[in-house]
C-alpha cells in the first residue's frame, strides 16, 4: 500500500460528435474543457519515423543510506542480532556489543563474551547467567518493531549451553506496557551452537513491540545470531525483504537494480596497524575499512563479515548479493553490481589506491563474483551460489567498476587493470565505467576520453542539481552526443530544492525531472540506463535528501518524484517516434524547453501501444492538437490517460485517471505544471 496519494477516476462523457478516420474505430466522447488564456500549439507524430531505444531504459538505484537495508529493506526485525555493534564500525562512540539489548528485572546478570565462537567473522555473543528465574533480555528493534495482529514470526537464535541441565527460554513479543503479545519457548540442550527456532503468532497490533527472552530456570546460556523475521515477506522468501518496501520498488517495473552503492561500494580502503593501504584482508588483522567486498557478503548468515557502513552505521550484510540477485530475480530486473576498482572515495580526505602489488585480490573479486553469478555448480563459486539454494546461474550481464572516482592516473591504471581482465575472462559482460562526480569538469572530460580511448561500453554520469538546471539542460542534454561510440548510463541524478537544508521532494522538482526524462527518451540511442538516487529513506534516520521512498516502520509513502519514476518506468518504450511541438502564437523562448513532450511505443518490434507522454512546467495550460500521421496498423478510439499536478513548491499533488477520445487528429490539454501519459493501445 502506497498511502497519501490521492487518485481521482474522471469518467468519460458520451456526446454526439463522430470521430471515424484509418486506423480508429468510431467512438464519441466529449473533449477536454480549454482553459481561458490557454496557449494554442500542435503536436505532430509521426508514426513511420521511429528508432531503437534502449530496452534498459529505467531502472533503480539501491544503496544502503539512511538505514535503506538493516532496519529497511532487510526484513530482520532484531537490531544488533550479532552482537557486533561497536564504536568501530559506527559514527556513534556509545555503541558496544550490548547496543539495543537491555536486561529487565533481576536474578540475571547479562554479559558478552568471545570465546569459541559461532564464527571467527562474528565473535561476539551474549552470556546469560541466572541465579533466580525471573529477568528478560530486551531488544528494542530498529525503532521498535512494527507487530500485526494474527501476523507469524519466525524466531531463530544459535544457543549453547554452558551446564548440564537443559535450560528453557520464553520468548515473547512484547507492548510498550509490557504486556504479552504473542510467545513460544524454545530449549537449549547442548553444549555446542545449535540453531534453535520457533513460530509466534501475535494476538495484538503494535506499532513499538520489543522481543523478549526469558531464562526459566538457573543455568548459563550463549545465544548469538538472535533473529525475528515475518512470514510475510516479499515472495515469501526466507531471510527475505520487507514485502512493502520491495513491492514499492517492484511498483516501478525497473528494467535493472544498481547496488550496493554508490560510495558504500568503495568506501575507505583497510589500513593495517602500520597505517599502510592494504586491498582487503590485512596480514594478520582485519583492519577498519568499509569497502563493501561482496564476497564477504554472502554465504551462511552467520560467516558473513559485518562491517562500518560508509554513510556511519553497521550493515550485517544479511541483505548480501546472494539476496540482491534474487531481489532481481523476482522482480524481473537486471541487476548491476558495483565493485571497487582498487582506489576509494576522495570525498573522504583524499584519493588512496591499493598498491599494485596487491590489486591482485581487487581483479579476483570481479571475476569471482561473474563466477557466482554465472558459473556452473562445478566451480568453486558456483557451488556456493548452488549451496545457498541456487544452482541455475542468475544470467548476469552487467558489472559497474567505480563510482565517481576522480580520474587521476592511479585510478586509470587500476580501472584498466580489471577491465581487461574481465574483457579476457568474461567477454559477455557489459562493464559500466565512470566518469567522476559532476555534470561537467575535469574529472568528466578525463573520464569521457578515457571511456573513448579504451572502448568502455557504458559510463555512469551523475549530476545533482537544482530544479532549473534540469530544465534549462535535461531536455536537450544528450541531442549532440556522439552516436554509435560509449553509451551513457545516467546513474544517480535528483533535483534538489533550492535553499533548504533538508531538500524536498515537490512538484518542482518531480515534474523539472520529468523534463529530464523525457529528453533522456528522445535519445534512447545514447543513453541506456538512468535510475534515480537515493532510493528510500527511514524517517528519523535520514543522511541525505531528497529521496525517492520515504518509510517508517509502519508503512511506506510516496512522493511526487516516485510517481513521475513510475510513470516513466510503467510506460517505457523500445522505439522512440518522431515528434514535434509547435505553438500557434507567440510564446517566451523558454517554453521549447518547458513543454515538452516524448514519444514511444512498446511491444515487439516497436508496433505496440503508442504512449505520449506531455511535461508542462509553465504556469500555462496549452490547447494542444495532436496530429497523427503515417499511421500503421489499427489504434485503439481510446486512450488512457494519467496526469500527476499540484502546487508547483508543495509536495502535496493530485493525480487523475481517466479517457481521451482519439483519432487522427485530436486534442487535449496540458494543465499547468502538470505531467500526463496517454496510451493508446494497439489493436
Amino acid at each position: 500500500m502506497m498511502p497519501h496519494i490521492t487518485r481521482k477516476p474522471v469518467a468519460a462523457t458520451v456526446t454526439a460528435a463522430v470521430i471515424a478516420l484509418t486506423g480508429f474505430a468510431t467512438q464519441s466522447m466529449a473533449a477536454d474543457a480549454v482553459p481561458e488564456g490557454a496557449v494554442k500549439a500542435n503536436l505532430t507524430i509521426n508514426l513511420a519515423s521511429t528508432k531503437l531505444i534502449s530496452d534498459t531504459m529505467f531502472g533503480v538505484f539501491f544503496e544502503d543510506i539512511n538505514y535503506g537495508a538493516d532496519g529497511g529493506l532487510y526484513a530482520e526485525l532484531v537490531r544488533n542480532r550479532d552482537f557486533e555493534f561497536s564504536a568501530a564500525i559506527g559514527d556513534d562512540r556509545n555503541w558496544n556489543a550490548k547496543t539495543a539489548w537491555s536486561l529487565k528485572g533481576t536474578g540475571t546478570s547479562f554479559d558478552t563474551s568471545v570465546e569459541n565462537p559461532i564464527s571467527v567473522n562474528n565473535k561476539n555473543y551474549a552470556v546469560l547467567t541466572t541465579t533466580e528465574p525471573g529477568a528478560s533480555l530486551i531488544n528494542e528493534g530498529f525503532g521498535g518493531i512494527c507487530v500485526k495482529e494474527d501476523a507469524k514470526y519466525d524466531f531463530s537464535v544459535f544457543a549453547k549451553n554452558f551446564e548440564n541441565a537443559p535450560q528453557t527460554l520464553l520468548v515473547k513479543l512484547i507492548d510498550e506496557n509490557g504486556k504479552d503479545i504473542g510467545s513460544e519457548t524454545v530449549t537449549v540442550k547442548s553444549g555446542e551452537w545449535t540453531t534453535l527456532t520457533a513460530t509466534i503468532e501475535a494476538d495484538a497490533n503494535c506499532d513499538k513491540a520489543q522481543l523478549s527472552i526469558t531464562p526459566e530456570k538457573k543455568g548459563k546460556v550463549g545465544l548469538d545470531m538472535v533473529s525475528l523475521f515475518p512470514q510475510d515477506t516479499f515472495k515469501g522468501r526466507k531471510n527475505g525483504l520487507r514485502k512493502d518496501l520491495a513491492q514499492a520498488i517492484a511498483d516501478l517495473k525497473p528494467t535493472f537494480v544498481r547496488f550496493p552503492g554508490g560510495c558504500v561500494a568503495h568506501g575507505d580502503l583497510p589500513r593495517g596497524k602500520d597505517g599502510k593501504i592494504h586491498s582487503g584482508l590485512v596480514p594478520g588483522e582485519r583492519g577498519k575499512h568499509d569497502v563493501y567486498y561482496w564476497s564477504e557478503s554472502v554465504g551462511k548468515l552467520e560467516d558473513r563479515v559485518p562491517i562500518h557502513n560508509r554513510w556511519g552505521y553497521h550493515q550485517t550484510r544479511g541483505l548480501g548479493y546472494y539476496e540482491y540477485f534474487l531481489f532481481c530475480e523476482d522482480i524481473g530486473a537486471h541487476p548491476l553490481p558495483i565493485l571497487s576498482c582498487g582506489v576509494d572515495c576522495q570525498f573522504s580526505g583524499g584519493q588512496q589506491a591499493v598498491p599494485m602489488e596487491e590489486m591482485k585480490y581487487i581483479v579476483d573479486e570481479a571475476l569471482n563474483l561473474v563466477e557466482f553469478a554465472n558459473g556452473p555448480v562445478t566451480t568453486k563459486w558456483g557451488k556456493l551460489r548452488a549451496e545457498m539454494g541456487h544452482p541455475k546461474p542468475f544470467n548476469l550481464k552487467y558489472l559497474g567498476l567505480g563510482n565517481e572516482e576522480a580520474i587521476t592516473d592511479a585510478f586509470r591504471a587500476r580501472f584498466k587493470m580489471v577491465f581487461d581482465e574481465l574483457k579476457k575472462k568474461c567477454p559477455e559482460i557489459i562493464v559500466v565505467g565512470t566518469v567522476g562526480p559532476g555534470a561537467s569538469g575535469n574529472d568528466f572530460n578525463n573520464g569521457w576520453n578515457f571511456a573513448r580511448q579504451e572502448n568502455i561500453p557504458i559510463v555512469d554520469e551523475h549530476f545533482y542539481m537544482e530544479p532549473n538546471w534540469f530544465v534549462d539542460n535535461g531536455y536537450h542534454r544528450y541531442d549532440k552526443y556522439e552516436r554509435g561510440s560509449v553509451k551513457v548510463y545516467a546513474g544517480e541524478y535528483a533535483a534538489h530544492e533550492r535553499g533548504q537544508r533538508t531538500r524536498r521532494n515537490t512538484v518542482e522538482t518531480a515534474l523539472d525531472e520529468a523534463v529530464f526524462l523525457a529528453g533522456v527518451e528522445r535519445n534512447g540511442d545514447v543513453v541506456v540506463m538512468t535510475s534515480y538516487a537515493p532510493l528510500v529513506h527511514k524517517e528519523g534516520n535520514t543522511q541525505w535528501y531528497p529521496d525517492m521512498i520515504p518509510f517508517n516502520n509502519k508503512e511506506v509513502k510516496s512522493t511526487t518524484t516516485y510517481e513521475v519514476q513510475k510513470l516513466f518506468g510503467n510506460n517505457a518504450g523500445v522505439r522512440y517516434v518522431t515528434n514535434q511541438i509547435r505553438f500557434d502564437e507567440q510564446v517566451p523562448a523558454d517554453f521549447e524547453r518547458k513543454m515538452v513532450a516524448s514519444v514511444v511505443r512498446d511491444g515487439k518490434d516497436g508496433q505496440g501501444d503508442v504512449i505520449i507522454k506531455l511535461v508542462n512546467v509553465t504556469e500555462k495550460a496549452f490547447d494542444m492538437s495532436v496530429d497523427l500521421t503515417n499511421i500503421i496498423g489499427s489504434l485503439s478510439n481510446v486512450g488512457t490517460r494519467t496526469t500527476i499536478t499540484g502546487t508547483w513548491n508543495s509536495t502535496q499533488y493530485s493525480m487523475t485517471n481517466d479517457e481521451v477520445a482519439l483519432g487522427r487528429n485530436f486534442k487535449v490539454v496540458c494543465q499547468p505544471r502538470s505531467m500526463s501519459v496517454i496510451r493508446i493501445r494497439a489493436k
